[in-house]
């Protein structure tokens, strides 16, 4: 527990002016409530799913909103369901029991509204499994009486008078907080939700010179040393890549980095406040996650060129070619840009030697004319 407990600041807890942010669901008196329902906030960032089984993983009927006792932490709620009347359990990786299920598209601080019987202790599930409650409370107030202060959670997350309050937890998104009491029936008033604020830059690690990316924030590349292309068309032998319109890329979009600065890796990106897309076709796949690459299905970027990939795991905030998008087979695929001069192109590692015509292509016995060798023009005479 980061903090022993504080009392939430009204300003933290209301809903504010920006929508983006801020998230709440109060229960209204007799609100009819069904097992396994999915409730979504004002603002549609917190989901908050009612308890769909009993202890024993068997179909359980949802009590409705039938207790009327103001919160003595924050007097907004007014009114509480008991859950299913069974107490909370984990079967086979299945919340059961009197457990409300959170999740959210943004992380933040989630305000969770209870009734907490005496000597009960808090605990939680996150993703399905068993977690540590203090590693995600962030702070509480469970008054002992009306207007009283909050008492003291003990060792086992307990309080020895039974109490209407408030517990905060720290959740992000995408992921599943399932808040329960042991042995006992956890009241439930409702919800409120204040998401972090929004990083302003995204630090990431582009080599010199070409490496792939992909990010769930949308980049804004311009004046950071780096220019960001996609791959506009591919065939058999060449992967043209075209820059991105005002150094902005989408979020959730593959995409190649070039980096001129052989000193500097490290950079830290604005992120954008707009909200961009790309029209265009991109044959590069971004992932977010570690994903697993069959062999030969897709190309990977290495040293300046694509070339089949083996078999294994292709790490987070990277892309990939589908070998299927190729029009035929080829054991590598140059990179040409996508511009008027059809020169400046990617001859893979520095100082390799080989040498390529205009169009990207690798030639061995070069006749007269102008090529790239070691990324400079030449001309043979």
């Amino acid at each position: 527990m980061k903090k022993f407990f504080t009392f939430v600041a009204a300003a933290m807890m209301v809903v504010g002016v920006n929508a983006q942010t801020t998230d709440q669901y109060i229960f209204e008196q007799n609100e009819s409530l069904s097992a396994g329902q999915e409730i979504s906030g004002n603002n549609s960032i917190v989901t908050m799913t009612m308890p769909k089984y009993d202890k024993n993983g068997n179909d359980a009927t949802m009590k409705n909103v039938a207790k009327s006792t103001t919160n003595w932490a924050d007097k907004d709620f007014g009114y509480y369901t008991e859950g299913n009347g069974a107490n909370p359990a984990l079967k086979d990786g299945v919340v059961c029991g009197t457990a409300y299920t959170f999740t959210s598209t943004k992380a933040g601080l989630l305000t969770v509204a209870v009734c907490l019987n005496a000597s009960k202790a808090l605990g939680i599930y996150v993703d399905n499994a068993t977690a540590t409650f203090t590693d995600y409370l962030e702070s509480y107030n469970l008054p002992s009486e009306k207007g009283g202060d909050s008492q003291t959670l003990d060792a086992d997350n307990k309080v020895s008078t039974k109490s209407y309050g408030t517990i905060t937890i720290s959740i992000e998104a995408g992921k599943s907080y399932s808040v329960f009491c042991s042995g006992s029936k956890l009241g439930l008033y409702g919800f409120k939700f204040q998401a972090s604020e929004e990083p302003t830059t995204k630090e990431i690690t582009a080599a010199y010179e070409y490496t792939t990316h992909c990010y769930s924030e949308e980049l804004n590349f311009t004046d950071t040393g780096l220019t960001p292309y996609y791959v506009s068309a591919i065939s058999s032998t060449e992967a043209t890549i075209t820059e991105f319109t005002d150094g902005i890329v989408p979020a959730e979009v593959g995409f190649i980095l070039k980096n001129s600065d052989t000193s500097t890796t490290t950079f830290a990106v604005p992120v954008s406040a707009t909200s961009a897309s790309l029209s265009a076709t991109n044959y590069l796949n971004g992932v977010l996650t570690d994903t697993s690459l069959e062999a030969d299905a897709a190309y990977i970027l290495s040293d300046g060129k694509f070339v089949p990939a083996a078999a294994g795991t292709l790490p987070a905030n990277k892309s990939y070619l589908k070998a299927s998008d190729l029009t035929g087979g080829s054991a590598k695929l140059n990179i040409v840009f996508d511009d008027a001069t059809g020169i400046n192109q990617v001859k893979g590692a520095a100082n390799s030697g080989e040498i390529y015509n205009l169009q990207g292509v690798e030639v061995n016995d070069p006749a007269t004319g102008l090529y790239i060798k070691n990324g400079k023009k030449y001309i043979v005479k």
